[in-house]
């Protein structure tokens, strides 16, 4: 946490040569780093002494998360570390990655990659022949009294889509110069993702969503960087979708309008990153057996109009690591389609781990409410055993060398602090011109 409060002034723009001493001073009494936590720390020390700040690589090291969706955050990293003999550090940060459920069945996957080839062989009109095979085979599901299944949300998705391909209004929404908005893309995904997700209590919510966990992040911050600095912007991250799953958060994820600045790209993938380290981090804090802790991680989505990728955040060590998983890609023309395939395979992998994941979440998480609600009426003494699971997280600057781990199966060293939001000088008036939530 102190170092996160010396890089406020930097942040804020405000950086004077006293706080650049103080910071040089603290680099100088920091002995050599034993963790790859502990080299990201050094590494935001050295990125603060360079003339000119990368801010986002600032941003994530002082956040302690490695991102490998982007070779520009993560090339720095890798040459800190080979350059420092850090070698197995890197080796293991590098090729570490999470293991994800299945999406279509091959049945599902084969079929609807039939019926685009068998109405791209039939005589007529493409579009019309892909919606007759789909109604056609949507029937058949129903003559058997299947009314929802994996096979019918797929054909449904597909029908939607090509539905939605070649009208008027597709026509002049893609010749269109007007300048869209995120909702006008998340529009076309979100009827997607309403089907895919209709047979499931996951709520995907939309529309400029406050995470209450970073909101809680950034009350401690507020404290910590004392109440000048942030307490009037202690609300929370808004996000353009919010995964939950009776009421606690998952996952999020980001729009960008098409034709959006790289530079806009990569503030938003830099944010959605560390939202998702954020709820993460908070997962991880539940009491969860160990065997469920692998399968504990967060995908999201980054898109910039209508194409975009799916990417995972998890944890390793005392640090998290964001890795690519997929492309993805909403077809404008009929020509797409085949690709379409594979983005709702990975659609499917993506509902699929939240549904692995509120399967091992919901219990932690209520059994974490009862014992916080029991320990308002118990004396300390009764609630040692429990507490075991909550060592103090914000405390990132002490060591857990003294955490007897055999004394609990299910606690984790967890020493990753807390995630890094840029600290606002005074409370905005215009409520989109706010450059962090980009």
């Amino acid at each position: 946490m102190v170092r996160a409060k010396k890089s406020v002034p930097l942040l804020r723009n405000d950086c004077t040569l006293d706080n650049v001493f103080e910071l040089n001073r603290m680099e100088r009494s920091i002995t050599i780093p034993t963790t790859t936590g502990h080299c990201l720390d050094d590494l935001s020390f050295s990125l603060l002494n360079e003339n000119n700040i990368n801010t986002d690589l600032l941003k994530l090291t002082l956040s302690r998360i490695i991102y490998f969706v982007n070779d520009s955050l993560s090339l720095p990293v890798k040459q800190y570390l080979l350059k420092n003999d850090f070698h197995d550090i890197w080796k293991r940060a590098s090729t570490s990655e999470v293991v994800l459920p299945q999406g279509l069945d091959p049945e599902t996957k084969n079929k609807i990659k039939e019926l685009i080839k068998d109405a791209k062989k039939e005589d007529g009109d493409y579009k019309l022949n892909l919606r007759k095979a789909f109604l056609k085979h949507r029937l058949e599901l129903l003559n058997q009294n299947i009314v929802d299944s994996t096979m019918m949300q797929t054909l449904d998705i597909f029908d939607i889509t090509v539905a939605s391909i070649g009208t008027i209004n597709a026509q002049y929404e893609i010749n269109s110069k007007t300048i869209k908005s995120e909702t006008t893309y998340y529009r076309r995904f979100s009827t997607i993702l309403d089907i895919l997700l209709r047979d499931t209590i996951i709520d995907a919510s939309d529309g400029e969503q406050t995470s209450m966990i970073t909101k809680e992040i950034m009350i401690n911050n507020s404290k910590a960087f004392t109440s000048a600095v942030c307490n009037d912007w202690a609300i929370g991250r808004r996000v353009d979708m919010m995964v939950r799953s009776c009421g606690v958060e998952l996952s999020t994820s980001e729009w960008k309008i098409k034709g959006a600045s790289k530079s806009a790209g990569r503030n938003q993938q830099v944010k959605n990153v560390r939202d998702n380290k954020s709820i993460l981090k908070h997962l991880l804090s539940l009491p969860i057996n160990n065997s469920d802790k692998k399968n504990v991680f967060c995908l999201g989505l980054d898109f910039i109009g209508t194409v975009g990728y799916m990417f995972s955040v998890h944890n390793i060590d005392d640090v998290f690591v964001a890795n690519f998983i997929s492309d993805l890609e909403l077809p404008e023309d009929l020509s797409q389609l085949e690709a379409f395939v594979e983005t709702v395979d990975s659609l499917y992998k993506f509902k699929n781990h939240h549904l692995n994941l509120q399967e091992i979440i919901i219990p932690a998480h209520r059994h974490h409410e009862n014992q916080q609600s029991l320990a308002q009426h118990q004396t300390p003494a009764k609630r040692r055993t429990d507490t075991k699971y909550h060592k103090n997280d914000d405390d990132d600057d002490s060591d857990d060398d003294d955490v007897d781990e055999d004394s609990c199966s299910d606690y984790v060293p967890y020493r990753s602090p807390n995630t890094l939001f840029s600290p606002r000088k005074k409370k905005r008036t215009n409520p989109l011109s706010d450059p962090d939530d980009a």
